[in-house]
């Protein structure tokens, strides 16, 4: 490799790991406590289905809903998206609701295997890169005092009509659930699930749909289907979602040791760390391929 070359690749390769510093280091999150009318109408609905007789979780989707629960919700996520816009300090017009990804779960008193990735550290999307703001707000239409969200620095373990919000690709989480505190209470936890696009003024419309928007619906839609097929299906591709989770959540550890991995080749000139460099960058574009699939995926 010629001494320009080095230069030129060293100049990029600097540049695209402060981006992902600069993506990764977008994480936020925050929990309040506002008491929400028509959160009653939306656990008696819950309670009223047939759950999963085998103790696993449900999921219920926005457009699934009937009519009467879908106008419920409608008014819960207009209130959320006016205290986010007070969050954050920008108008409420640059909000924009996406419903195709609202929905309550109820957790279940069994775990299945594809649900462990919930119980080590992962993002909620796989969409780090994308130059995108979608945070997620989870409800506690039912708390549990035994269920903890654990973020970097903070556990948080939600009350009934307490809430939380977080950056949906950018914000690393895990649950733990207090086993002695769960055995002595026979209540579901009931959650509703809302999300909301902080909308770029600068961006075309159509870059916000199909970028932004579009693959984190479509992403959403796969992920919850994979989990319902694998619930009772152990071995290697309940390992194979664990092993992808750890590695979507580190990606950005990934480029930091590449690039330096590319660092030390330059001093030292040892190829090993040319090719360490080398295999950490495929493991990168193999991660941000599986992400793009989804702005295609339908």
């Amino acid at each position: 490799m010629k001494k320009n070359e080095k230069i030129i690749i060293f100049i990029i390769f600097t540049i695209y790991v402060l981006y992902v510093y600069n993506m990764s280091f977008r994480k936020s999150y925050k929990v309040y406590n506002h008491k929400i009318n028509d959160s009653n109408k939306l656990k008696e609905f819950v309670l009223n289905q047939n759950l999963d007789k085998n103790g696993y979780s449900n999921h219920f989707w926005y457009n699934d809903l009937p009519v009467n629960i879908k106008n419920n919700l409608n008014n819960i996520s207009e209130y959320i998206k006016e205290q986010i816009s007070n969050i954050h300090n920008i108008h409420s017009k640059y909000i924009y609701t996406i419903h195709d990804m609202s929905e309550i779960a109820v957790t279940g008193t069994k775990k299945s295997n594809a649900e462990k990735i919930f119980f080590q550290r992962h993002y909620d999307g796989p969409f780090l890169l994308y130059p995108c703001k979608i945070e997620r707000v989870i409800i506690a239409i039912q708390g549990k005092d035994s269920t903890h969200t654990i973020f970097e620095d903070q556990s948080i373990s939600l009350k009934t009509n307490e809430g939380m919000l977080f950056d949906y690709d950018r914000s690393p989480h895990y649950i733990t659930v207090n086993k002695n505190q769960d055995n002595k209470s026979k209540e579901k936890r009931i959650l509703l699930k809302l999300h909301y696009y902080i909308y770029n003024p600068s961006f075309f419309e159509l870059f916000s749909k199909y970028i932004c928007i579009q693959p984190h619906i479509n992403y959403a839609y796969y992920s919850r289907d994979d989990l319902e097929k694998n619930k009772n299906i152990d071995g290697l591709r309940s390992k194979l979602i664990l092993i992808f989770g750890f590695i979507f959540t580190n990606f950005d550890k990934f480029a930091y040791l590449s690039y330096i991995s590319f660092i030390i080749y330059l001093i030292s000139k040892k190829n090993i760390f040319l090719y360490l460099c080398i295999f950490l960058i495929l493991v990168q574009i193999l991660l941000f391929s599986i992400s793009l699939s989804f702005i295609f995926k339908s």
